[in-house]
């Protein structure tokens, strides 16, 4: 994904370069915690699919 045409890329770089100063473990543990959160919601959305594909077998 580019940045928008308006932004030189210097400010990208400083931008990301702060982010991940000021990150650190709290930022790496809210990732971990939204992959799992965006995983199991993955995975109850494929059950209930398989669940309710044939309503009348049950």
């Amino acid at each position: 994904m580019a940045p928008h045409p308006s932004i030189p890329w210097h400010a990208v770089g400083r931008l990301l370069r702060l982010n991940m100063e000021n990150g650190g473990s709290d930022s790496s543990m809210s990732v971990l915690i939204w992959g799992i959160v965006l995983l199991g919601s993955i995975g109850v959305f494929i059950v209930w699919g398989l669940v309710n594909a044939y309503p009348g077998m049950a």
